[in-house]
């Protein structure tokens, strides 16, 4: 689901996706009766923390309802510790506009990775000699 809903995320915030289109996704995730609940609110909060800021401008009736939502899962003793955790993260992103706590730390790039770029800047640097 994550990389899905990222790539949703960043649809959403080019224009591609509307945002009837988005409160579906976020009304598919927040199904409680889900057999993978859990999951689903792990990505429903990435999805938050990707275009949350874009969707709150909206002032949406829709986004408050789901912000309720999520505060009470957050103090509910039924969730998981860890996914209330999570979701009070997502709640202090909020609060905060949206700027984290402290900077994410970039990972670094698997070698797979860096090898691809690698060969794709010797190719790009032999096409602008051979031009």
């Amino acid at each position: 689901y994550q990389r899905r809903v990222h790539g949703m995320a960043e649809l959403y915030l080019r224009g591609v996706f509307t945002e009837a289109m988005v409160h579906n996704i976020l009304a598919f995730l927040l199904r409680p009766d889900a057999p993978d609940f859990a999951d689903r609110l792990e990505v429903l909060c990435v999805f938050w923390e990707i275009a949350g800021p874009q969707l709150e401008s909206s002032s949406n009736a829709q986004v408050r309802t789901e912000w309720e939502r999520l505060q009470a899962l957050s103090t509910s003793p039924d969730m998981q510790p860890r996914l209330r955790f999570l979701l009070a993260d997502l709640l202090d992103l909020r609060t905060n506009d949206w700027r984290p706590r402290r900077p994410r730390e970039v990972s670094p790039k698997p070698l797979a990775e860096l090898e691809h770029d690698f060969e794709m800047m010797k190719k790009a640097r032999h096409m602008c000699c051979m031009a």
